[in-house]
């Protein structure tokens, strides 16, 4: 049992079988608000990451000010 449990990526279990909603911001949003195109797809990335863990992140708002903070951070 521990091997197969431990056998594969962790990540590949979904707690949330149902797609989540699209993310209410684009990739032409990022770019207008000063995010290099090389971070885009890794910024969206995270966003969808976040809004999955947090269901209550629906608004463009609090998406627009998270995704700046991730481009941040990103190397």
């Amino acid at each position: 049992m521990h091997k197969w449990r431990f056998g594969f990526g962790m990540r590949s279990l979904n707690r949330n079988p149902s797609a989540p909603a699209e993310l209410p911001v684009t990739a032409a949003e990022l770019a207008r608000i000063g995010i290099p195109a090389r971070k885009i797809p890794r910024v969206l990335r995270e966003l969808d990451r976040a809004a999955r863990a947090d269901p209550r992140l629906t608004c463009r708002a609090p998406l627009l000010r998270l995704a700046r903070s991730f481009a941040a951070l990103l190397p």
